[in-house]
């Protein structure tokens, strides 16, 4: 190889060990914090959230420990949290957004998964 090559090389692999995996585990501190009107950190920890903690069977009692009140309530048989939201420059209707929807049945975790709409 010669001396440009050399270079690029190690530019092209710094950069890749540069790239950051924003995977967080899940904090009630982080879920709760809000950015002006947003959860930033929501979308850092929500996968966690779904893998480690949020189990079908839990009562719903315990879903509201865990994670608070939530930002939408359809009735008594489904919830959903804000994820995240992204606008578009000069819009100011969202453009694309994502939300984790709980379903409950008798007041029980049937049911989570992550829903967005948009781009």
């Amino acid at each position: 190889m010669n001396y440009k090559q050399i270079i690029i090389f190690f530019l092209l692999l710094s950069n890749i060990f540069s790239c950051e995996n924003h995977a967080t585990k899940f904090d009630k501190i982080l879920w709760d914090k809000k950015e002006d009107i947003f959860f930033d950190n929501r979308k850092d920890i929500v996968n966690d959230l779904m893998k480690n903690h949020l189990r079908r069977g839990m009562h719903y009692k315990q879903v509201i420990q865990l994670i608070g009140e939530p930002q939408y309530k359809q009735d008594s048989t489904e919830i959903s949290y804000e994820i995240s939201v992204e606008f578009g420059r000069l819009d100011i209707d969202p453009i694309k957004s994502s939300s984790l929807v709980l379903q409950f049945n008798d007041s029980l975790l049937q049911t989570f998964h992550l829903e967005g709409y948009g781009k």
